[in-house]
């Protein structure tokens, strides 16, 4: 008689059969004969029907002979797995699924439960010896005593698995015939010592530790003592099943924070009041720009009615911050109070000044307490799942999600290329705000919101018919601005003011030309800055325009060129006036003629008090005495002395 093999697939999971992994593990070392054969392009692993266990063989019988209702006996596998699911596993797959596959794990053991129940009705009626009945039984089932709903359940019977589920449930009731219970023991759950260490190398590498690595740490630490690798297996798989809740906590303390942490409370309870609470936040957003870089998002949002504002920068900052606070402000008023955590960013001495002197509560978290600000938190997730995946250069939420997303495009199609490449990365860091901006404002705040009772965060916020929130002027948040890079100290040169490679210019500029300035910008507005004069001596800065770069506004350039022009001339006509009005009444040519008449009085008043020194006589000073004396001596005579001012005249003819 010629030999029958069947591939790995048909086999699995039928009685007394593995899955389709434990029969290529083990197969050979159970003595179960196996070839490999062609199928196509693919290269099959096949196995010798005589070589497989006896159950395994009677259930391939049973599905070759049509109309065949009795189970082949599953050898040793537990009563919550049954010949229902090695039937639905044989070499000829069912026209349509098994009822089990539908069924609760309660509904299988009540229908189980009927079963044994029929048995025992069975038994008593029949006379028969226990093996003989249950050989009955099985062979005539489904028959008298059972329910229709038990038939479509269980619709074939082996006789050991009868037997299984009567001892079952004669030791633990109907639940003892839930799927999963019951079945073999494992040997390292019966040894304290065995079971402690596996539970500690499970939970201290929950993903990646195999049976292999705990049955090595087993036999060096038990002196020859140790259970079965096979026990050790079991032990393990049946350790992930039934301690979930403890595996989380170990691998994945925040996502098991997020995912199990008892969230029966409202965490807007107490928030009765329009702009009462804002909660602040800041994270790295999803996406890689045109730049190659990941920039972070500052978020606020305002609790009563949910509306939420971002603002895009490179890195997290006060004032980043305080920029976002004072569009904030301008907006929606002031708040009563803020929440954030205790980042550095969020406690800088900027934002608490500015915080104090609007007399805004500020209400500082403990770290590690997300839990505390829901709102925002919420808010961010709901922005990088909805608007963020949807954006070129989305670069994914974690790890793996990036990695998927690189493998979209082969390795050799990827190799060498940058992150800007592979992820598809397009948008600037303006078009990146633009966006949010966008979503923030006609997206996010005009959906119907679960806990605003359907409303959407627009709806809510013009519901409120309490006090309006007080309201800043705009030069009053001034203080709010970030100063440009540097100090902030800018000079107005003839193409306007530089900023971070932009030229910005306003008509009111063409007055302050060649003029040394103070710059401040918001973050989150990159086509315009403000500017302000030099700090006098109280520190206190004069608002001088809002200039924009046309680059980026799209505002007329050759408008504000002219306008700047006319306040140039404006400036210089005013200039030039002031000097002749000041030259005709202080006469600055004739100011050297009053300054040497006052020099000469001023010397004439003072006098040398010093004696006179001793002679000083040399022989060309006496040379000089002798010549006089002799001059003295001659006849008198007539003469004209000239004067020094005449003398210095023919001087210098």
């Amino acid at each position: 008689m010629s030999e029958t093999w069947h591939a790995t697939a048909d086999l699995a999971n039928l009685p007394g059969m593995p899955g389709v992994r434990g029969i290529r593990l083990r197969g050979a070392d159970r003595g179960w004969v196996s070839r490999k054969t062609k199928r196509g392009a693919r290269t099959v692993l096949e196995w010798a029907e005589s070589s497989l266990p006896p159950e395994t063989r009677a259930a391939l019988r049973d599905a070759r002979e049509p109309g065949s209702d009795t189970g082949a006996p599953d050898g040793g596998r537990d009563p919550g797995n049954s010949t229902e699911e090695g039937d639905a596993g044989s070499c000829s797959p069912p026209s349509s699924p098994s009822p089990l596959s539908e069924s609760t794990p309660l509904a299988v053991a009540d229908a189980r439960a009927d079963a044994v129940t029929a048995f025992e009705a069975f038994r008593a009626t029949s006379g028969l010896a226990i093996v003989p009945a249950y050989k009955a039984f099985a062979e005539a089932w489904p028959g008298e005593g059972v329910s229709d709903e038990t038939r479509a359940r269980i619709p074939s019977l082996s006789w050991s698995t009868l037997r299984r589920w009567r001892d079952a449930k004669a030791k633990g009731g109907t639940a003892a015939l839930m799927p999963g219970r019951g079945g073999r023991k494992s040997d390292t759950a019966d040894d304290p010592a065995a079971a402690g260490i596996v539970e500690a190398m499970l939970r201290a590498n929950p993903h990646h530790v195999t049976a292999r690595n705990v049955m090595r740490a087993l036999d060096a630490r038990m002196n020859g003592s140790a259970p079965g690798i096979a026990s050790v297996r079991r032990h393990m798989r049946r350790w992930r099943e039934e301690n979930g809740f403890g595996l989380s906590a170990c691998s994945d303390p925040d996502g098991h924070r997020s995912r199990t942490m008892p969230a029966f409370g409202d965490g807007s309870w107490d928030v009765t009041a329009l702009n009462q609470l804002w909660e602040l936040d800041s994270t790295r957003l999803d996406v890689i720009c045109a730049d190659g870089l990941r920039w972070d998002v500052c978020v606020a949002l305002e609790v009563w009615g949910r509306r939420g504002k971002a603002t895009v920068t490179q890195r997290s900052s006060a004032e980043a911050i305080a920029a976002l606070v004072r569009r904030c402000l301008l907006e929606w008023g002031v708040p009563g109070a803020i929440r954030t955590d205790e980042g550095k960013d969020y406690t800088s001495k900027h934002l608490q000044r500015v915080v104090r002197d609007l007399e805004i509560e500020h209400d500082i978290l403990p770290p590690y307490s997300p839990d505390k600000k829901p709102h925002v938190e919420r808010f961010i997730g709901i922005m990088s799942h909805d608007l963020l995946t949807q954006l070129g250069g989305f670069c994914g939420h974690d790890v793996a999600d990036a990695q998927r997303i690189r493998g979209r495009q082969s390795f050799a199609q990827r190799r060498g290329k940058d992150d800007v490449i592979l992820f598809r990365s397009s948008l600037t860091a303006e078009e990146l705000q633009a966006k949010i901006d966008d979503w923030c404002e006609h997206v996010y705040g005009r959906e119907p919101r679960a806990g605003l009772d359907g409303l959407s965060p627009f709806e809510k916020a013009a519901s409120w018919t309490g006090e309006t929130p007080k309201r800043v002027s705009e030069r009053g948040m001034d203080v709010l601005l970030a100063p440009a890079a540097g100090d902030g100290r800018r000079k107005v040169g003839k193409d306007g003011i530089r900023v971070d490679g932009g030229e910005y210019i306003a008509a009111e500029l063409g007055s302050h030309m060649d003029a040394w300035v103070h710059v401040r910008q918001d973050p989150g507005d990159w086509g315009r800055i403000y500017v302000f004069t030099e700090a006098d001596v109280a520190g206190n800065h004069d608002f001088v325009c809002i200039a924009e770069d046309p680059s980026r506004t799209g505002v007329d350039r050759r408008e504000i060129a002219v306008a700047a022009k006319r306040n140039w001339r404006a400036r210089n006509n005013a200039e030039r006036k002031r000097a002749r009005e000041l030259a005709r009444e202080h006469d600055p040519a004739g100011a050297i003629e009053a300054v040497l008449q006052k020099a000469v009085e001023d010397a004439d008043k003072v006098v040398a008090l010093n004696p006179p020194g001793a002679e000083h006589a040399t022989p060309a000073t006496e040379s000089a005495k002798a010549a006089e004396a002799r001059d003295a001596a001659a006849p008198e005579r007539t003469k004209r002395r000239v004067s020094e001012a005449e003398f210095m005249k023919k001087l210098w003819r």
